[in-house]
Formats: structure tokens, sequence, C-alpha cells
């Protein structure tokens, strides 16, 4: 089984200045499943991972978001809002990540 602690993640984006795009990418806003701001865990094969608050692993803050994924198809866990891009922007992306079994 995989596991990955997703403990910070940030999207920022040049023409911003520095704004973080993201809703609750410190997963501190609520402690809901899916948390605040993201999409339900999806995966190619059903019920093969899930997504969870973890109050024991995170780097900074309270907790982080655990996901579990026990097959070798694709899976994914997104942002519930799109951001606009134009042609030629930059975007800077940041985060920290904790595999186990990978």
């Amino acid at each position: 089984m995989k596991f990955i602690a997703l403990v910070f993640l940030a999207a920022i984006s040049s023409s911003f200045a520095a704004e973080n795009l993201l809703i609750n990418g410190d997963f501190e806003t609520d402690s809901n499943n899916p948390p605040a701001g993201w999409l339900e865990f999806w995966s190619r094969t059903k019920d093969a991972g899930a997504l969870a608050l973890d109050e024991k692993t995170f780097y900074g803050g309270k907790r982080s978001l655990t996901v579990t994924h026990s097959d070798s198809n694709d899976w994914s866990v997104a942002q519930a809002k799109q951001i606009d891009v134009e042609p030629g922007e930059i975007f800077r992306i940041g985060g920290r990540l904790k595999c186990e079994n990978a």
C-alpha cells in the first residue's frame, strides 16, 4: 500500500505577486474529508485509495493530508478551484511530501 502525506502545497504565480492560489493548501481550514477547497479522491480502480487528514504527521501547522493507494493505476487529488492561465505565464509550485512503500 502506498502512503503519501501531502504536508503543504502552494501554487504561486509570478503575475500575482506571490499570492497563494490554492484554497486551504495547508489543510488547516477544517477537518472535513475532503478538506475545504479539495475534491474527492479519484482512482481509475474503484475503492483503491482514500484521503484522510493526519494530525500526527505534519511539517507546519497542525495537520497534513494522507493519501493511501493500493493499485498500480492512476489516481488524483485536486483542488476544486481551477486557475485561469495565459500562455507564457510562469507559476512556482512548492510543497512537502513524505512517501512510504512507494
